[in-house]
């Protein structure tokens, strides 16, 4: 891999000083274009006609350009895939979906975590990003912060939005990539070095809305074959919503999805800097979710929320027995993990001394049996309270949440917010400090006793830990924005810190094992800024910089986080006609990768295409223009250009 020298901070400024003009041009535009302005200054607001117009089809295509959102496995689609936020473990960001936790508790896989490459982007109306220590508003996990989505709801009587793509790698015979030596397993396909890299994605989204009545099927589906054998990929989701509106105000629905993803050997990337994975390291996943949520409005000031999930989930992991000479190896370990969980709350509207105040409960009780793992669960119960009173042109937030677990014990989350803003909300800024937990994975508790056929960077094997304790972290953050709302630009910067005790990392034990840990406590602090500007009425550029530190008692930097990152973007939207975008991504993680390289990297994609009248439109998109690679497994890189060509459907019948 060559050596990739840190770009210039210049990436993360890169947006000129507002032009005077007339207001946005329309609001589709303005939701294609522009971040959707967030209602606070520490929030960060993306709406689905975003996500639409990039072309994406998961969840980690939509995140992928903010800052200080990272995906170490590198968000291909179909691949496993884990998403942090502020350079977090992936356990200690917490993803909502109305309004209901998906917890990474019930997952022995890998490390763990949310998979954002499971989530279509068909299925979500928009996304929302809390930063900062907020267990308070949302109960375990919520650590480096809270990703909330939030399910489609048609307002058109019939509507059909979707995108087909096909891509192949441009350079399959680049010196930059050789084949990897002959291995101690059997990993003897190896032999027939790099194969060219092609792949296809998509998905559609249909529905229909009758009075108060609506229905939303989404269909989502990828499959790439990697640059390596036992490097292909794929995935199928299938969701469906039916609700209905009430003419008093409120809504009822229920949806349903349905996924089956197969991921190769793990991406680029990994949290751990000497993590030494085989390129058998595979790993199968199925499941579903069923959700109801109801929220009705009492009289004219009060509002009821009641919510309830199950899902049920399979994942097979592969490891060849050639791998592992003792302990519980198996070629195939299956795991079976379920979730139940509800959530009621109650809200009133602001009004006289105590404010906007919502109480309310919930519960979950999570499970996993896996072979060569035997049985493990938890319940978890929790009871919050929320005021929001305004002074003037300041408001304060107060959270109370009090948490219980029958594996850990007793939490209690407290959250204390400030904000402010100008009468003409050009100005607006925020202060909070709270707290955040996570409890250790079920995987990270239960992981069985696996002993390598030959010691790997001086580890024997791998083992969990029952006698993990959760972390508990203390947070401070503050933003302030300019601009925005009706604005051509929108200016915003944050910066944090968090003190976490009992930090979990993986390390060697005094036996050679890789087994999760409490190290003593651990401090990180960062800043971010994002800027975006509408140049012309079709032209718009966005970008952003985030930076991070984390370091244990001894002042040594947790190896592997994500550190910093610069993004920009230009963006020529038409509702008919030439639309483009061409973005710049660069990214530099503490430590080095396995072959001593600095662990940092730059990606140019680039789209366009042209947009008809009937709906219909054509479009290219190149990813990884410079070709740049990455260390992945065995010694491994990453395919460099890749180009997708594809169609995208969009008809709104009003």
């Amino acid at each position: 891999m060559r050596r990739l020298h840190r770009l210039p901070a210049v990436l993360a400024l890169t947006v000129a000083t507002a032009l005077p003009g007339p207001a946005l041009a329309d609001d589709e535009a303005d939701a294609a274009t522009v971040r959707a302005r967030a209602a606070t200054s520490a929030e960060t607001v993306i709406g689905h006609a975003e996500m639409e117009r990039t072309g994406g089809v998961t969840l980690a295509d939509a995140l992928r350009p903010q800052a200080d959102v990272d995906m170490p496995s590198g968000g291909a689609g179909g691949s496993d895939g884990r998403l942090s936020l502020r350079g977090a473990a992936p356990e200690e960001t917490l993803l909502v979906i109305d309004g209901l936790r998906l917890s990474p508790r019930s997952s022995a896989a890998v490390v763990a975590g949310i998979d954002p490459n499971l989530m279509p982007l068909s299925l979500l109306e928009r996304v929302v990003i809390l930063r900062g220590p907020t267990s308070a508003l949302w109960g375990a996990n919520a650590v480096a912060g809270v990703i909330e989505l939030t399910t489609r709801e048609p307002t058109a009587p019939r509507t059909l939005t979707g995108t087909l793509q096909y891509g192949a790698y441009l350079s399959p015979d680049d010196d930059d990539a050789p084949a990897p030596p002959p291995t101690d397993d059997d990993d003897e396909a190896f032999e027939g070095g790099v194969q060219p890299f092609f792949g296809a994605r998509g998905q559609v989204m249909a529905a229909a809305r009758e009075g108060e009545r609506y229905v939303v099927a989404g269909l989502t589906g990828s499959y790439t074959r990697g640059w390596a054998p036992n490097t292909q990929a794929h995935l199928l989701d299938a969701t469906v919503k039916v609700g209905r509106t009430y003419p008093r105000g409120g809504t009822g629905y229920v949806w349903m999805r349905a996924f089956d993803s197969y991921s190769g050997a793990p991406g680029w990337g990994s949290l751990l800097a000497s993590d030494a994975f085989d390129a058998d390291d595979r790993q199968a996943r199925q499941g579903v979710q069923l959700v109801g949520v109801i929220r009705h409005t009492v009289g004219t000031r009060m509002t009821l929320e009641a919510s309830t999930s199950l899902s049920l989930a399979r994942t097979t992991l592969f490891n060849p027995d050639a791998d592992l000479t003792s302990g519980t190896s198996a070629t195939e370990s299956r795991q079976n993990g379920s979730e139940l969980q509800g959530r009621v709350a109650w809200t009133r509207e602001a009004a006289g001394a105590v404010g906007a105040f919502t109480v309310g409960v919930d519960f979950g009780r999570e499970a996993l049996t896996a072979e060569n793992y035997g049985a493990i669960a938890s319940t978890r119960g929790g009871v919050f309270v929320r005021d929001r009173r305004a002074f003037g042109p300041v408001t304060l937030d107060l959270a109370l949440r009090l948490d219980g677990d029958s594996l850990y014990g007793a939490f209690v989350s407290p959250r204390v917010a400030l904000r402010g803003a100008t009468r003409d909300e050009l100005v607006r800024a925020e202060v909070s400090f709270g707290r955040g937990y996570r409890p250790p994975t079920f995987g990270e508790r239960a992981w069985p006793v696996f002993t390598y056929a030959t010691p790997t960077n001086g580890a024997v094997g791998e083992r969990g830990n029952r006698n993990l304790a959760p972390e508990t972290a203390w947070g401070v953050d503050g933003s302030v924005a300019l601009g925005g709302g009706a604005r051509r630009w929108q200016l915003s910067a944050r910066g944090f810190g968090l003190y976490t005790d009992g930090l979990v990392r993986w390390a060697l034990d005094g036996e050679g094992y890789w087994t999760p840990t409490n190290v003593d406590h651990a401090w990180a602090a960062g800043a971010a800024v994002d800027a975006s500007v509408r140049v012309l009425p079709r032209l718009t550029v966005v970008a952003s910089g985030f930076w991070q530190s984390t370091r244990d008692a001894s002042g040594d930097e947790v190896q592997g986080r994500l550190r910093a990152k610069a993004t920009a973007r230009v963006v020529w939207y038409a509702r008919e006609g030439l639309r483009a975008w061409a973005e710049a991504l660069w990214f530099d993680r503490s430590g080095v990768d396995g072959r001593g390289e600095p662990w940092q990297g730059v990606f140019v994609n680039a789209r366009v295409g042209w947009q008809f009248h009937a709906g219909v439109g054509a479009f290219v998109l190149g990813e990884n223009l410079l070709g740049t690679r990455f260390e992945s497994v065995r010694g491994l890189t990453t395919p460099g250009r890749v180009v997708w060509a594809g169609l995208s459907i969009d008809v709104d019948e009003d």
